[in-house]
This record gives structure tokens, C-alpha cells and sequence, in this order.
């Protein structure tokens, strides 16, 4: 039943139009749903540290909303969105935005006081304390939730391959299951490693241009 490494080689070798397309269906639906997901994570999590009312209102609806695994969602996003990309990058920012959500507002509170106080002797405006402040102080947490996402996105889009998809990795290994190509569900795991190893060096990347350019602020 397990296949031989010199056979996954041959799939891939042999078709590599085939899981170059699926493969970039699935990079494109795990990345934008990333995109999506750390965007709408970090304005959340502002809306939470100062946004008052409407922070204390959002916070249980945020967190109600990671109540439902999103494996049981999906069949209802796919029934809303159909069977396109779009279901597939919801799933994945879901799954990106919450953890993005608390880490800015854990790193925008955990902001030292005594700087704050500084900046307000100083005459700081409001967002000149945000920027040069509070921000540099929650640069860590926001990127090291943005390294989760950048692998939590891709299992979000391959979940919702799992459920409804007529392309990109998830729909591969679910179709090669059925006709026991265990060569090519191997493949594509190799290509979903390959693609989360991109995505998270790339976060990583990231992550060392903000904190060399947060830490010149600070």
C-alpha cells in the first residue's frame, strides 16, 4: 500500500503540469485567505485595545466565532460561496485572524507604562504613541502569529479542498484516495510541505525586516 520513493518521484516528475496548476490553486487560496486573515487580525485586535465600547462589544462575538470547528463549517460555506476559490480563502483567513486578533492586542497591553507616561510628558499626539510606542512593543507578538498563520493558512485551504474542490493539492489526495494512488497523495503532500516551508520563510523574512525597522524606532 506505501509507496516506493522512486514511484513518487515518477508522478511527480511525469506530470508536473498537473500538480504545478493544482499547486498554485492551492498557494493562491491559502495565501490570499493569509493576507486576509493577518490584515483583518491586526485591526481587530487595535479595535480591541482602544476601541472601547465597541472593543468589549466585538470580543465575545470574536470568540464565539472560533467556537465551530471550521472542518464543520465548510460544507456551509461552500453551499453560501459555491465551489470556487472564495470558500476556500474564508476558511483560511478564519482560521488566520483570530490568533493575529489577540496576539496585537496582548502586545499593544503589554506596552510598558513607564514609556507611556514619557511619550505624554514629551507631548506625544495619539498616534504618534501608537506608532512609535505601542506599536514597536506589539511587533513581536504580531509576527510571531503571523509565522503560525503562514501554516495555519494553508491547512484552512486544504480543508476546504477536503470538503468541495475541483482543483489544488487537497483535491488531490482526496481523488487519489479513492482510486488507492498513494504515489500521488504523497506528491502532494511533499508540495503542500514545500509550500508551507515558502510561506513561513517568507513570514520569517518578514518578521526580521519589522523588528530591525520597529527596533530603530524604539
Amino acid at each position: 500500500m506505501l509507496p516506493t520513493p522512486a514511484s513518487v518521484a515518477t508522478s511527480l516528475f511525469h506530470l508536473p503540469l498537473f500538480y504545478s496548476v493544482h499547486a498554485l490553486v492551492t498557494a493562491e487560496e491559502a495565501g490570499l485567505g493569509i493576507i486576509i486573515g493577518l490584515a483583518a487580525g491586526f485591526l481587530i485586535g487595535i479595535v480591541l485595545r482602544y476601541g472601547g465600547w465597541l472593543g468589549r462589544f466585538l470580543n465575545p462575538l470574536i470568540v464565539g466565532s472560533q467556537v465551530f470547528p471550521k472542518e464543520a463549517l465548510a460544507p456551509l460555506f461552500l453551499i453560501y460561496f459555491g465551489f470556487g476559490i472564495l470558500p476556500k480563502v474564508v476558511i483560511s483567513a478564519l482560521i488566520c485572524f483570530f490568533p493575529v486578533a489577540v496576539n496585537t492586542y496582548e502586545g499593544l497591553k503589554a506596552t510598558p507604562d513607564q514609556h507611556l507616561r514619557l511619550f505624554h510628558v514629551l507631548g506625544a499626539s495619539r498616534w504618534q504613541k501608537f506608532w512609535q510606542c505601542s506599536l514597536p512593543s506589539a511587533i513581536r507578538y504580531v509576527s510571531a502569529s503571523a509565522r503560525v498563520c503562514a501554516v495555519l493558512g494553508l491547512i484552512g485551504a486544504v480543508v476546504g479542498e477536503f470538503v468541495g474542490a475541483s482543483a489544488g493539492l487537497g483535491y488531490v489526495i482526496r481523488s487519489a484516495t479513492s482510486d488507492i494512488g498513494t504515489e500521488r497523495v504523497y506528491a502532494a503532500l511533499l508540495l503542500l510541505g514545500a509550500i508551507g516551508a515558502c510561506f513561513y520563510g517568507t513570514a520569517l523574512f518578514i518578521d526580521r525586516i519589522l523588528l530591525k525597522r520597529f527596533t530603530q524606532i524604539t
